[in-house]
């Protein structure tokens, strides 16, 4: 029997699924979402929130929650071999808003909820595992518990991340490359005397490190790369850094989670497929410059939503492409991040090489606005 009640089924509930669920319910569209994992992620993985992404979260009522749950972040200190070299702002100077620090766990819990007070559905440890187009949608094939089910779609929407199941089903190419650095992320408690107004970047030849403070007191994310060899432990990982940058400015009191993982900079060759749309990480992938990533995923959503309204009211795929011409955009913001992850690396920063006020200029307009 094919489950036939949702317009739209989108795999993957992360920041794009879960922002793209809310969306829709605004709108009266139908959804519902699918996961395979069987529980969310409790990690801070993405971490900071702009200004230019507030209005997403006026829209759906959360602009309040999600100030009171987060912490300013002012802006950006740079440090190379250990010394201040630079201090950036991300105040946006129109309206005064400034970027906030919060868990991604945390705003994926603020849409899940608000997804719950709608009756919408999330389903964890339910794995897309085939799809088949047919005449009026997408005959879907979901795997749980090691039993398979059919749910038919009039659109099928992947959300599930840069090794996305829907782009590999639906034969979409996801060229680009992989950064040859180790890099590492995790969370930690750490007594140390930094402001925790700022955001902390430190560099020297070998390594990089990026502390970011959260909301909980003495929480921090800490992500970069290392020169230590594979295998090494996480706590030999986080000292090494640590030790590295702090001048003395830092004590591990407990590690919560760490792990390694490979930065990519990747753009699918389109973000639709016929009734096969992708969204956020599953359509492109960029380094982790100023919380790009998470940015674009929920502009993803905000465009998307609106496209799948006009195409559901009209059956006319004309109506997605808007979306399918964001790619161009996207293409550009992704180029622009890995200029600027070039601009912050050492050899760059060792030379004096970031002129303030150009760099000032630009986070303004492509991070904040």
């Amino acid at each position: 029997m094919v489950e036939t009640d949702k317009n739209v089924l989108i795999v993957g509930a992360g920041p794009a699924g879960l922002a793209l669920g809310n969306l829709l319910a605004n709108a009266s569209i139908s959804s519902c979402i699918v996961d395979k994992a069987r529980q969310a992620h409790q990690q801070s993985r993405a971490c900071s929130i702009q200004p230019k992404t507030f209005e997403l979260f006026r829209s759906l009522g959360l602009y309040e929650e999600l100030q009171t749950r987060s912490i300013p972040l002012l802006g950006n200190r740079v440090y190379v071999d250990g010394v201040l070299q630079v201090e950036f702002s991300f105040e946006d100077p129109d309206t005064g808003e400034t970027t906030v620090a919060i868990e991604q766990c945390v705003v994926e819990q603020m849409l899940r909820d608000r997804l719950t007070r709608l009756d919408v559905e999330i389903e964890q440890g339910v794995e897309c595992v085939g799809v088949t187009a047919e005449a009026n949608g997408m005959r879907v094939k979901l795997l749980e518990n090691k039993e398979e089910r059919e749910r038919y779609a009039d659109v099928l929407v992947g959300c599930d991340g840069g090794r996305s199941a829907v782009r590999k089903m639906a034969g979409i190419q996801f060229p680009g490359f992989k950064y040859p650095e180790k890099s590492f992320i995790s969370d930690i408690v750490l007594e140390s005397d930094l402001d925790r107004s700022y955001m902390h970047y430190f560099l020297d030849a070998a390594t990089r490190l990026v502390v970011v403070p959260l909301p909980e007191p003495n929480r921090f994310k800490v992500s970069g790369c290392t020169s230590l060899p594979e295998g090494a432990c996480s706590r030999s990982v986080l000292v090494d850094s640590l030790e590295r940058h702090s001048t003395g400015r830092f004590r591990i009191e407990d590690v919560l989670h760490f792990e390694f993982y490979e930065m990519h900079s990747r753009l699918a060759e389109t973000f639709a497929l016929d009734k096969i749309v992708l969204c956020g990480d599953a359509a492109h992938l960029m380094p982790p410059n100023g919380g790009q990533g998470l940015s674009l995923a929920f502009e993803d959503a905000q465009i998307l939503a609106e496209c799948l309204g006009s195409y559901l009211g009209s059956e006319e795929l004309s109506k997605i492409q808007p979306y399918v011409d964001r790619r161009t955009e996207v293409e550009q913001r992704i180029r622009e991040a890995i200029a600027t992850k070039k601009r912050y690396s050492y050899e760059h920063l060792k030379q004096g090489a970031t002129e303030r006020h150009g760099e000032q200029q630009r986070i303004v307009a492509q991070e904040l606005r």
